[in-house]
C-alpha cells in the first residue's frame, strides 16, 4: 500500500516550485532537525501564543524546536530497494546518513549525554520527507526509521547515520545450547541433571522445548538450577533409552504457528516483560474534547499516538494515577482530532476525568515468546499494521508451521527463509519499518499506483530486459517435512510449467524452496500449489526488467518498493 497523505500534503505534492524538506527526529531530543524550518499547527494553549490579525487558530507557525541545520551536501539523497520475491526478501540500503551543520558547536552540547538523553548512540530515529509549507508531522511521511548507528563529528558539521530496523533482525535467536549430562540416567527419569543450562529456552504456548541426547529427544517443562524438570521421554518419533554420564546434550525447539503471526512474535518478543513505552502523560479520561465524551477513551496531547508508537488493536494498555487504574487491558481502537489523539478500550463505567495526573504504559500483544526466542524490536520499527493486512487477505490459506530448530538462527534468516518464503511472502521494508509482501497479482484497492508514460520521466529512454539467467524459472521444487534427527527432508513436490519448457528451450531451471516448518498435510499441499502457480506466473517466461525508472514527484513522493504496477 502507498503512503496515506494528508489533504494538505496531496495539494502540496502537485504544486510546481515547492521546496521539499527532510526532517530528522531523534527520540529523547526536543530538537527537530530540518533542511528548512519546520512548521506546526497553531493550537490554543501553545506557549507564547497571542491573538491579533496575524494569528489564525488552525494555521501554521514555526516550531520553537525547529533547527534548520540539515545540509544536503553529504546527506543521503536517495534510497535504493529491489524486490527479490524469488529469494524471500528485498535488497535495500542498510542506513541513511544525515549531515548537520554544527552551528556554534550547539550539536556537541545537544548530542552529549545529558538529562535529555542518556546517549544518542542506539537512540531511535526517524527520517521524514515533506514540504516547507506543510505542518510537521501531519503533512510528512516517514521514509526511514531506525536507530542511530554512528556519529561523526567534523570541523563544522556532524554526520548522523541511522541504521534501518531490518538491521536489528541480524541478531541471533535460539542460540544452540550445548552441555553434558551430570550423572547417568535411565529411560524413565523425568528430572535430568546437566552440567549447565545456559542458553536453554523455557517453553511457552507457541514453543516446545527439548534436548537431544544421542538418538533420543526429550521434552522439558521447566528449568531448576542445572536440572531439566517435567521431562517427557522419547519425543519426536524417538525412543526413550538410558544415557551415560557426560553424554552430550544439545537444544532442540519446535516453534508452532502461522507464518505472519510467528514472525511478529519473534520480532517483538523480549521475554514478555518490556513495555513499548512507559509513563506517557494522559490528558483526560473519556473526554476527547472539553465537551465531548467517548466512554473508554484515554486522550493524549500528541498528533497521533497510534502512528508514533506503531500500535494496533489488541496491544495491552495499563494506567496508573487515575480514579480507576488497570493493567494490560486490550486496546479496541484509536482516534484523532484537532487537539490530539486517543486510545480506546472496552468501557467498564470508569469515571470521567477532564484533567488527570494518570500515566500510561503500553505492551505489544505479540510480546509473548520467552527470553532467547525474540529480537526485542519496538513496535515503531515493525510495520505491524501491514503484516496484519496481509494476514487478513491471505492468512486463511497459510498452514500452521512446526519449525524444527536444531541450531542457532540469525533472526533475519529464520523470519525470511523459514516463515515468509515457503508461503509466498517476502521481507519488504514499508514506511521506514520492517514489513512484508505477498507474491500475488495487484489488488484492486485505491492505493495502487500505475506507472506509465504519463508519470515517468523520459519514458522513450526506457529499456526492457529479459534473461534466462535472471528472473526465469520453469519449475518450482518444494522440500519439506524435515527429519527429527537427520538433516534431510522426507517429502517434496515439484510443479512444472510445460508451456515454459516448450517455449524457451533452455532445459530445466529450478527454483528450490526448503522448509523446516511445513508438514505433510492437505493444507501444505494446497499452499505449495498456490505459491508455485504465482511464482511460475511471474517467472516462467522470464520476467520483464525495466532499469532506471524515474517517476514524477506527484507520483513518486508517497510510493516505495512493492507499490503499484508498471504498464508497458
Amino acid at each position: 500500500m502507498a503512503y496515506s497523505l494528508s489533504a494538505k500534503a496531496k495539494i502540496l505534492v502537485d504544486q510546481v516550485g515547492i521546496k521539499p524538506n527532510i526532517v530528522l527526529k531523534i527520540d529523547g531530543l526536543d530538537e527537530i532537525f530540518g533542511q528548512v524550518e519546520t512548521a506546526k499547527i497553531i493550537k490554543i494553549g501553545d506557549p507564547n501564543l497571542f491573538i491579533d490579525g496575524s494569528w489564525t487558530i488552525g494555521g501554521l507557525r514555526v516550531d520553537e524546536n525547529s533547527r534548520p541545520w540539515i545540509s544536503l551536501n553529504k546527506t543521503s539523497k536517495n534510497t535504493s530497494q529491489q524486490l527479490l520475491q524469488d529469494k524471500g526478501g528485498t535488497s535495500s540500503i542498510s542506513n541513511v546518513s544525515i549531515e548537520l551543520i554544527d552551528k556554534d558547536n550547539e550539536l556537541v552540547k545537544i548530542f552529549q549525554p545529558s538529562t535529555q538523553i542518556s546517549d544518542i548512540l542506539a537512540a531511535k530515529a526517524i527520517v521524514y520527507m515533506g514540504f516547507k509549507d506543510g505542518s510537521f508531522p501531519e503533512d510528512y511521511i516517514e521514509i526511514f526509521s531506525g536507530v542511530v548507528d554512528m556519529i561523526d563529528f567534523g570541523a563544522s558539521s556532524v554526520m548522523v547515520t541511522v541504521a534501518h530496523p531490518d538491521q536489528l533482525k541480524r541478531r541471533d535467536v535460539f542460540t544452540q545450547a550445548i552441555s553434558k549430562i551430570n550423572g547417568s540416567i535411565d529411560s524413565v527419569v523425568t528430572t535430568i541433571p546437566l552440567v549447565t543450562t545456559v542458553n536453554l529456552i523455557l517453553p511457552s504456548s507457541d514453543l516446545n522445548s527439548f534436548v537431544r541426547i544421542g538418538e533420543e529427544i526429550i521434552k522439558y517443562a521447566g528449568i531448576s538450577g542445572n536440572n531439566l524438570t517435567g521431562c517427557t521421554r522419547g519425543q519426536e518419533n524417538t525412543i526413550a533409552v538410558s544415557h551415560d554420564d557426560e553424554e552430550e546434550t544439545t537444544s532442540y525447539y519446535v516453534l508452532t504457528g502461522k507464518p505472519i503471526q510467528t514472525a511478529l512474535k519473534i520480532m517483538l518478543s523480549d521475554d514478555g516483560n518490556l513495555n513499548i513505552e512507559e509513563n506517557i502523560d494522559i490528558e483526560s479520561v473519556n473526554y476527547t474534547t472539553p465537551v465531548n465524551i467517548i466512554e473508554g477513551a484515554y486522550f493524549f496531547n500528541e498528533t497521533n499516538i497510534q502512528q508514533r508508537l506503531g500500535l494496533v488493536s489488541g496491544d495491552l494498555f495499563s494506567i496508573t494515577g487515575s480514579l480507576s487504574d488497570f493493567t494490560d487491558e486490550p486496546i479496541t481502537g484509536f482516534g484523532v482530532n484537532e487537539l490530539g489523539s486517543y486510545i480506546l478500550i472496552a468501557s467498564s463505567g470508569r469515571p470521567n476525568e477532564l484533567t488527570t495526573s494518570a500515566t500510561a504504559s503500553l505492551k505489544s500483544k505479540y510480546n509473548v515468546l520467552p527470553s532467547g526466542a525474540g529480537l526485542g524490536m519496538n513496535t515503531d520499527q515493525v510495520d505491524i499494521e501491514g503484516h496484519e493486512f496481509v494476514e487478513t487477505l491471505y492468512g486463511s490459506g497459510f498452514p500452521i508451521y512446526e519449525v524444527k530448530i536444531k541450531d542457532t538462527f540469525l533472526g533475519k534468516d529464520l523470519i525470511e527463509n523459514e516463515l515468509y518464503y515457503p508461503s509466498g511472502l517476502y521481507s519488504l521494508p514499508r514506511k521506514g519499518r520492517s514489513g512484508v509482501g505477498y507474491t500475488s497479482p495487484p489488488l484492486a484497492v485505491s492505493e495502487i499506483k500505475t506507472l506509465d508514460e504519463s508519470n515517468i520521466k523520459d519514458p522513450k529512454n526506457l529499456r526492457i530486459k529479459r534473461s534466462v539467467n535472471k528472473w526465469f524459472y520453469n519449475n518450482i521444487i518444494y522440500k519439506y517435512e524435515i527429519d527429527s534427527l537427520e538433516d534431510k527432508f522426507l517429502d517434496n513436490k515439484i510443479t512444472v510449467s510445460a508451456d515454459s519448457i516448450n517455449r524457451i528451450k533452455t532445459g530445466n531451471k529450478s527454483l528450490t524452496i526448503k522448509s523446516l516448518g511445513l508438514r505433510s498435510n492437505p493444507v501444505t499441499s494446497n499452499l505449495i500449489d498456490r505459491v508455485s502457480r504465482n511464482l511460475l506466473n511471474r517467472y516462467q517466461f522470464a520476467s520483464d526488467y525495466v532499469p532506471n525508472v524515474k517517476v514524477l514527484p506527484s507520483v513518486g513522493f508517497n510510493i516505495e518498493v512493492g507499490d503499484g504496477y508498471f504498464r508497458l
